[in-house]
């Protein structure tokens, strides 16, 4: 009997292709960077989600005494995604769920009581 390799292993590139893309379809990327009592500002600039993926988390590691307020804003529309969330802790912190449109986003980040920096994970 002829095996066919050559389909063979077509068919095993194009399986272990699609687990790698599932797999690549979203991943935690690292953030840092600074945030004022006064105003929301962006930080880490724009983000844009090109998988399948329906949700956004945040955890951060460290961040300014009292915390942190946090916006994920379509940068197209100008619309919040989601919801504000308040950051008091190190615990992950789901911003949007049910996430459609592969939106370009933004985070924008305001400090509660003192001025900081802050550092950790976002999921996308």
């Amino acid at each position: 009997m002829k095996r066919n390799l050559g389909g063979t292993i077509l068919a095993a590139l194009v399986v272990t292709l699609a687990f790698a893309s599932e797999a690549l379809a979203a991943q935690w990327n690292s953030l840092q960077d600074s945030s004022v009592v006064s105003v929301f500002l962006q930080v880490q600039g724009s983000r844009h989600i090109t998988t399948p993926n329906d949700k956004i988390q945040v955890q951060l590691n460290s961040f300014p005494s009292g915390g942190v307020r946090w916006r994920a804003v379509n940068l197209t529309t100008l619309q919040l995604i989601g919801a504000e969330v308040n950051i008091t802790n190190a615990s992950a912190f789901t911003l949007v769920t049910n996430l459609s449109g592969n939106p370009t986003f933004g985070n924008f980040v305001r400090s509660n009581t003192t001025n900081g920096s802050h550092s950790g994970m976002e999921w996308y």
